[in-house]
């Protein structure tokens, strides 16, 4: 969906595919993508493009994370080991 992390790394139509996050957005797409015969071609450039690695992914979420809140990512909460 558009304004998600995953649409950061699509490219609609070329290794995979983005919509709106409404009914008749993704309505539309689901049809566009039924339509243009290419499917498979698209799956397999997402493949060799889109990382498949959690430890990626998790990396991209954390960078994106400490640039939109830089003074939050630094302060980390003291654990409590009483419980």
């Amino acid at each position: 969906a558009r304004g998600s992390n995953s649409a950061e790394v699509v490219e609609d139509g070329v290794n995979g595919y983005v919509a709106d996050c409404d009914v008749p957005s993704m309505t539309a797409k689901i049809e566009e993508i039924f339509d243009s015969g290419s499917p498979r071609d698209v799956g397999k450039a997402a493949k060799e493009t889109i990382p498949t690695v959690w430890s990626e992914i998790a990396d991209r979420v954390i960078s994106k994370y400490r640039e939109a809140f830089p003074a939050e990512s630094d302060e980390r909460p003291a654990q409590d080991d009483e419980e």
